[in-house]
């Protein structure tokens, strides 16, 4: 039995769900404070008396900056579970339902982002922004390459760049696990990391390279494949995560001052826009597998509860977000209110009641018949 099956006999990283939960929490913050930001200045607390950010004030900046750092977490960890749970069932039946796959996919990623695109035209319209250059893209799952040529518009759909990358991962990766054989497989996700270093580093520099680096498939999906290659690893007991606390210690002290004095997406040189990825990636991947796998560390929940709950509906978290922002700022205009712990608040409680809502009574409906096509169970919605 493998050692992360649960009574069920299902494969559950009981953990992971945290870590979702945080990684899209990540997002709220950032779209939070930028929301605000860009209507109202920096909070006062971050300012001087002449309006000036504080030695805090810019701290704090770059910090909130770096939260988009929390789509490069679930790339990591979707790629790293993906590629763990189809290295078992090769094992258990010697081939992998590539079909099964895609319809498991379709049944979890599908109904909430298409209804987010058809909520688009009346959402974009309620909070007064302009329409996308066109729907068809983000109808066929390539809306980030319409913000790449457009640029960001409609707060509807402007977040669904991330989701659009991993459906192209998402066909891809069964295909690399089905017809490569298993010892052949690193040197498979090793291709698609070299891929896009390469291609970042040769268009640095050129007409819309910021938001090619940003946007573009090719650009971002090294993530998706370290995680990959990390459950390889791990899944064939070539990666261990044993680290003393002390040694977790040092390396999580490393990421927060690197996290904080450092911006993420700063790309103005040959290393920023290809090498200095990795060392957030990296410092990330070792304490997220720590704190997953470590048994010595016990810094995790010892049972499941509501941040279980919440990473459950963090795929909702990630979708309702940025609009439960645009809702609260039309709000705030059209009232001429301007209190920040209200805003604050107020998005969180409007985030959570959409998220609930939407999982409850609408995405657990597809998630059942997910289920159907489960050829390795995993965790139960």
């Amino acid at each position: 039995m493998d050692k992360h099956t649960n009574h069920q006999g299902r494969i559950y990283f009981m953990h992971l769900d945290v870590v979702r939960f945080f990684a899209a929490y990540m997002i709220v913050i950032f779209h939070l404070f930028y929301g605000w930001q860009a209507n109202w200045g920096n909070p006062k607390f971050m300012t001087d008396a002449a309006g000036e950010l504080t030695w805090l004030g810019r701290l704090l900046e770059t910090t909130i900056h770096n939260l988009s750092f929390g789509v490069d977490i679930f790339f990591l960890i979707s790629g790293f579970l993906i590629t763990y749970l189809l290295l078992r069932e090769k094992d258990q039946h010697g081939r992998v339902s590539v079909g099964k796959f895609y319809i498991r996919r379709t049944l979890r990623i599908w109904p909430l982002y298409y209804l987010t695109v058809a909520l688009g035209p009346l959402l974009t319209h309620s909070v007064g922004e302009a329409a996308p250059g066109s729907y068809i893209p983000h109808l066929l799952f390539l809306g980030n390459f319409e913000l790449i040529q457009n640029g960001f518009s409609s707060v509807a759909l402007n977040h669904l760049w991330s989701i659009c990358i991993e459906e192209h991962f998402y066909f891809l990766c069964p295909l690399i696990i089905a017809f490569i054989p298993v010892s052949r497989l690193p040197v498979a996700f090793w291709t698609i990391i070299v891929t896009s270093f390469i291609y970042r580093g040769t268009i640095l520099g050129q007409e819309n390279y910021w938001m090619n680096m940003y946007l573009h498939t090719v650009s971002r999906m090294d993530v998706l494949a370290i995680g990959c290659m990390g459950a390889w690893y791990y899944y064939y007991g070539q990666l261990k995560f044993n680290l003393s606390k002390a040694t977790f210690a040092i390396i999580a002290l490393l990421f927060v001052l690197l996290f904080t004095h450092d911006v993420y997406v700063y790309w103005d040189d040959l290393f920023l826009a290809t090498g200095k990825k990795y060392t957030f990636v990296i410092l990330a991947g070792i304490l997220i597998g720590n704190l997953l796998f470590n048994e010595k560390l016990k810094l995790m929940p010892g049972k499941t509860g509501i941040w279980h709950y919440m990473g459950k509906v963090s795929y909702g978290i990630y979708m309702f977000n940025p609009i439960a922002v645009a809702l609260f700022v039309k709000l705030y205009h059209a009232k001429g209110f301007q209190n920040g712990w209200v805003f604050f608040f107020g998005v969180h409680l409007l985030v959570i009641a959409m998220v609930v809502i939407s999982f409850e009574l609408y995405e657990k409906q597809f998630l059942k018949l997910k289920e159907r096509f489960a050829v390795v169970k995993s965790r139960k919605f």
